[in-house]
């Protein structure tokens, strides 16, 4: 058994087990795996030269206080039916841990499919994501107050970015954002996603808004 980073000739391979795994769409496919992926990133486990496990191990810094502390992000960890229950997760996520450790990354995220079986490897719950719904009369008779928005772009966060900036460091846990990062963040496949800036009366960036604009057959919500 060998565990690595994949080959470009074993690209096309390593998106067939992640399209299997989760059921996307070609399009989310490519959205999630784009030509352009630091194949570094992307591991498999190897067995009599069979591709048997994948998973990408993505570098990012998160905020603890106004500290920023390298992070190992696993994302598409996957195996086939025929070959799973031979711990081959088990060895990849060891591996990469190993690897992580070896390079000084001292912490590791995921989303779990199951919180209990990835607690078993040593992970465990750090945040919670809530859902509200509610008619937008909830927010009529806000006060208003000085300012203005202003619709943005996926190319253009650069302000955006400086209001995250001065929220995340007041939460643990929040990652450090790019440029490459909003623009995946604001573009995902086949959604009608906005960026609104809200400027002070200053003219000043203090917060913006992430929506999507959802048709439901009656028209736009």
């Amino acid at each position: 058994m060998t565990i690595r980073s994949i080959t470009s000739e074993e690209y096309d391979e390593f998106r067939r087990h992640t399209k299997y795994a989760f059921t996307v769409s070609p399009d989310h496919l490519a959205y999630w795996l784009s030509d352009d992926l630091d194949l570094s990133v992307a591991k498999a486990v190897f067995d009599s030269g069979q591709m048997v496990s994948i998973a990408q191990l993505l570098p990012f810094q998160v905020y603890f206080g106004d500290t920023l502390i390298p992070m190992g992000g696993f994302s598409g960890v996957a195996t086939p039916p025929e070959h799973r229950r031979k711990q081959y997760v088990r060895n990849l996520l060891y591996h990469c841990l190993e690897e992580m450790r070896d390079t000084h990354v001292p912490l590791s995220y995921l989303y779990p499919f199951e919180f209990s079986y990835y607690r078993k490897f040593g992970w465990e719950q750090t945040s919670e994501f809530h859902i509200y719904k509610m008619s937008p009369s909830y927010f009529m008779g806000i006060p208003e107050v000085e300012g203005r928005m202003e619709l943005k772009t996926p190319e253009d966060t650069d302000e955006i970015n400086t209001v995250y900036e001065v929220f995340a460091p007041r939460y643990n846990s929040c990652c450090q954002r790019d440029g490459k990062y909003w623009k995946k963040l604001l573009t995902p496949p086949n959604t009608n996603r906005f960026v609104y800036l809200w400027r002070d009366a200053n003219g000043d960036p203090r917060g913006y808004l992430i929506y999507d604009n959802v048709d439901k057959g009656s028209g736009p919500e």
